[in-house]
């Protein structure tokens, strides 16, 4: 047992270091505080970790553990050589705990810190006991997520035969492989299949999506304010439910999170052409890529909807043309691998083999969706309180650019997200409604954390005027 907790351990840091080193680089003038860069370096090393892994297989590398590692060799140094040439010195990891941060901590918030933690780690446990005592029994997960991973561990390769069954591993042939490859990768490193610990993965990025919201809460928000909304994104039933349940959504969840709560940080600086918001910018733009790389919705839902938004902020003059090429260029670049592979080999755009998406009319699900988003206990009563506050406090929202523009942003994607289930075939799959929603919930509760800083002055810090 000790033996395999080292092997996860191990599967899970090296990757880490990758995008920790990548956000190194990016992050040279350290804007970001090292608890942030802690649980998005995982992120990003997860998704150049398979995306390159992906690229070396459809050019005929088998997967085997010296590919793997091969890769990671590779990364680090040329990480590290770029960071010596920029920095003239290596970047390692420092894992200091901030002392001050519990003096001054009062009485009162030291108990809330401890309570928080506890019931984040029970949390964490009993879904760890899920996964390890429950056979796969989700559709999608055994018919597509963790079946693909399998036949491409069993095949020691991405089978590239067009019209076999198990092409791309078997299962919908347009799914994107990012969650396929790093079971495969946690595979080899155990050195077996094991379906319970293969996709344990979803209580880690269950933890990281936590982790990363709380570092994203604005700073003038106190210390008790940001620890509540923090547990209240924990604490969304279906979004803990998919901590156990082996998908994918969950991690699209974090990289959609990740790339827009980014790009509002960068949209929100008083000069937002100044060179020192640009780790935000590349930031946003590589978790973008990795959420096209990760769920079709990356790429038909997300990608339209920031595309199209970036384009009204750079004729607003939000955005300086040269910064708006940056950032779709890295985008480009990034997912390219995946993209131009989805092309050349005309992959559906959605998920084409359980819809044909024609446009049809769905009235008589218009009730059944309004109660399963807005009243139902799937995301306990946010998506109903939130509405209230945008219909409320319009006035307020348009008047502050940091929320109008994400209100924009999570409008654009609720309304396209669910105008799909409603107005397409796609309605007689009703279970992919709440798992759309479930993508943006934590764009949900964090516009709803804004508004409510600028309604309640008592949630921000004493010192806030």
């Amino acid at each position: 047992m000790i033996l395999i907790i080292l092997k996860i351990l191990v599967a899970y840091f090296l990757p880490w270091l990758i995008g920790y080193l990548a956000l190194e680089l990016i992050d040279r003038d350290k804007k970001f505080c090292f608890g942030y860069k802690f649980f998005a370096s995982f992120l990003l090393g997860n998704g150049f970790f398979t995306l390159q892994t992906f690229a070396l297989a459809v050019w005929g590398f088998s997967l085997s553990l010296s590919l793997f590692f091969g890769i990671i060799i590779v990364d680090l140094i040329l990480l590290e050589a770029l960071l010596w040439f920029f920095q003239k010195r290596l970047a390692i990891p420092r894992f200091k705990v901030n002392k001050n941060l519990f003096i001054d901590l009062s009485t009162p918030q030291k108990f809330l810190l401890a309570l928080f933690l506890i019931l984040i780690m029970l949390k964490a446990g009993f879904s760890f006991w899920q996964v390890a005592h429950s056979p796969i029994y989700e559709f999608d997960a055994w018919n597509n997520w963790s079946l693909r991973a399998k036949v491409i561990y069993t095949e020691q390769k991405i089978p590239l035969e067009a019209g076999k069954p198990f092409y791309l591993g078997g299962g919908i042939k347009s799914y994107p492989l990012n969650d396929g490859i790093w079971k495969v990768w946690l595979a080899e490193v155990l050195g077996e299949w094991n379906d319970q610990l293969v996709n344990v993965s979803s209580v880690f990025i269950y933890l990281i999506l936590t982790g990363i919201f709380y570092f994203s809460l604005p700073k003038i928000l106190n210390f008790s304010s940001k620890i509540i909304a923090t547990y209240l994104l924990a604490s969304l039933p279906f979004l803990y439910f998919h901590s156990w349940i082996p998908y994918a959504d969950l991690e699209f969840t974090a990289y959609l999170f990740l790339a827009v709560s980014t790009l509002m940080s960068f949209l929100k600086r008083e000069n937002p052409d100044r060179d020192e918001s640009l780790p935000r910018l590349y930031l946003s733009a590589i978790a973008l890529a990795l959420a096209i790389w990760t769920k079709n919705e990356g790429f038909a839902v997300v990608l339209p909807v920031i595309l199209g938004l970036s384009l009204v902020f750079a004729f607003s003059k939000l955005w300086q043309l040269k910064y708006w090429l940056y950032y779709w260029l890295t985008v480009a670049i990034v997912a390219s691998p995946w993209l131009i592979f989805r092309f050349v080999n005309h992959l559906d755009i959605l998920s084409g083999d359980s819809s044909t998406f024609q446009l049809v009319s769905n009235s008589r699900f218009l009730v059944d969706w309004f109660s399963s988003v807005f009243l139902r206990g799937h995301f306990n009563f946010l998506w109903l309180f939130l509405l209230l506050l945008l219909i409320f406090k319009a006035k307020l929202i348009w008047q502050d650019l940091s929320l109008r523009n994400l209100s924009l942003v999570l409008i654009s994607l609720f309304l396209l997200y669910n105008g799909i289930i409603l107005f397409t075939d796609k309605a007689y799959d009703l279970s992919a409604m709440n798992r759309v929603n479930l993508q943006i919930s934590p764009l949900a509760l964090l516009l709803t954390v804004l508004i409510l800083r600028r309604i309640i002055p008592s949630l921000n810090k004493d010192d806030y005027e």
